[in-house]
């Protein structure tokens, strides 16, 4: 029974957070379908615990690649390298998979042959008040024009034909931030994307990463524009990117909706160390704006 199912890779990427490995990682153990692998990449972890605790699981479902730091994009990369899976699902590091995910994603799938990629339904909490839940509702199938203006569904949560992958060459290694936005434009030039308006899924939002300081959010901000602005300068300055975000100045007046956006994030998520650096910035780019 388990041969004539088609293979899942589950590809995971995994920097620090040694205390979230174990249940993360269960719950990709706890899958009721049956022909998967999974692969773990450790980015150069800092965490002394993060290696043996990846090194202590005994299942042979599953591969660990220790490697020097990379970066997410091509942490994944690597990990679905040295995968050899029909379709690839991604699991964040620290989230949970539903026993039921990789079932319920072959099945919608596998229905047409026009699917490339398939998401669910997200419970979202910081990882420090689990409490303050919330569900992500995905895109039921999306198209050009919705995927510019938002993300069809948390990255976390996607299945894709690996033939399909391959078709596209991937992900953009240029891609710092915003590579699964840059991937999906690319998915969807060559087929559907739909999604399960289910709970499959659950996402733990850490605020204590670099991408949460204000620099390096801008720094996102600029990817996205990369990502979603597909004209063919936009494509080039990618090649150029560490040029591009030299000039970026975290103070500048245009910066200031983002921040106020940034700024209310970190609240409804109590961080409020996160908060206090958002309402500093906006002081200074205020100061900024009434000075020209």
């Amino acid at each position: 029974m388990t041969k004539s199912l088609p293979k899942v890779t589950v590809v995971c990427a995994w920097y620090n957070r040694a205390e979230f490995i174990t249940e993360s990682i269960n719950s990709l153990l706890e899958q009721d379908y049956k022909n998967y692998e999974v692969i773990i990449v450790n980015d150069g972890s800092t965490d002394e615990n993060v290696a043996p605790i990846l090194d202590s699981f005994s299942s042979d479902k599953i591969k660990v690649i220790h490697q020097d730091n990379q970066g997410f994009t091509q942490a994944i990369k690597n990990a679905i390298a040295n995968s050899d899976g029909d379709f690839i699902a991604i699991h964040g590091a620290g989230d949970i998979s539903s026993p039921q995910r990789l079932t319920k994603l072959i099945k919608t799938i596998t229905l047409d042959e026009k699917i490339v990629a398939v998401g669910s339904g997200t419970v979202q909490y910081p990882a420090a008040y689990p409490f303050r839940k919330r569900y992500f509702k995905p895109e039921v199938e999306s198209d050009f024009e919705r995927l510019q203006r938002n993300m069809p569904f948390v990255h976390g949560s996607v299945m894709y034909r690996r033939t399909a992958y391959e078709m596209i060459n991937g992900y953009d290694p240029r891609f710092k931030y915003c590579s699964d936005w840059d991937l999906f434009f690319r998915l969807i030039g060559i087929g559907k994307i739909i999604s399960i308006n289910e709970y499959l899924y659950e996402q733990r939002i850490f605020s204590d990463g670099f991408s949460f300081s204000p620099e390096h959010k801008f720094k996102q901000v600029w990817f996205k524009d990369r990502a979603v602005n597909r004209t063919v300068e936009s494509r080039e300055m990618l090649n150029e990117s560490e040029k591009h975000l030299g000039k970026i100045k975290s103070d500048d007046p245009k910066y200031l909706s983002y921040s106020f956006s940034f700024l209310m994030k970190s609240l409804f998520k109590f961080d409020f160390k996160n908060s206090c650096e958002w309402a500093i910035l906006i002081l200074s780019q205020l100061k900024n704006k009434f000075k020209s």
